[in-house]
């Protein structure tokens, strides 16, 4: 049994009872489809926003293996320097 059921049952006992949910139905309806699209519009907007955050982690993964690898290869001279230099290091 649905609502219009339910209306023409009513409908047949208190017809303006039967408007009365009838038009509390259709606005209620109207209202939730307003909020459906509002929250579908605000779930695309982070959508649009971790996709951006995505890129932005990259970028920065990118950079912290630059830096890592420059470290490592900073290191790496020094020791070859170190053991340039002898036993005493000097």
């Amino acid at each position: 049994m649905d609502v219009w059921d339910v209306a023409v049952a009513v409908a047949g006992q208190a017809p303006l009872v039967a408007v009365a949910v009838v038009v509390l139905y259709v606005l209620l309806s109207r209202e939730i489809r307003n909020e459906v699209r509002r929250v579908e519009r605000r779930i695309d907007k982070l959508e649009e926003r971790v996709v951006r955050l995505e890129e932005r982690t990259s970028k920065i993964e990118e950079q912290l293996g630059r830096v890592e690898s420059d470290v490592a290869e900073i290191k790496g001279e020094g020791c070859a320097l170190r053991g340039a230099a002898g036993p005493g290091g000097e």
